[in-house]
């Protein structure tokens, strides 16, 4: 309790002098999902940073190929996956039952996930 009070001094005077400057732009604190919106939105856990480079999707399928994804995104990702439900199997693809996805994440910053209805 004793740092906090004393940040809160100096901040108070600080935020102050800083909440009238226009310049700092710090309103989107919501990240939005680049993932576009489709039939299988709800099956996948939304990803907050990267840009869409190509994206597939069939009856049964969907593929999404991501680029310049950090590692702290990646792990993110597969975090979320785990609490959608979905749980790791054997060969490194995640499912939950009704279906099975894999994310591949390279060096690059590139990321591909895919989504297979198991049938």
């Amino acid at each position: 309790s004793n740092s906090s009070s004393g940040s809160n001094s100096s901040s108070g005077s600080n935020s102050s002098s800083g909440d009238i400057e226009p310049t700092t732009p710090v309103t989107p604190v919501e990240p939005s999902n680049i993932l576009p919106e489709n039939k299988f939105s709800s099956e996948l856990p939304e990803l907050y940073e990267g840009q869409l480079g190509s994206m597939e999707i069939g009856k049964h399928v969907l593929n999404y190929e991501v680029y310049n994804v950090s590692d702290n995104g990646y792990n993110n990702y597969i975090d979320a996956l785990l609490e959608k439900g979905y749980t790791l199997l054997e060969d490194g693809t995640y499912s939950n039952g009704i279906y099975k996805v894999s994310v591949t994440f390279a060096d690059n910053g590139n990321m591909n996930i895919s989504l297979i209805a198991m049938q």
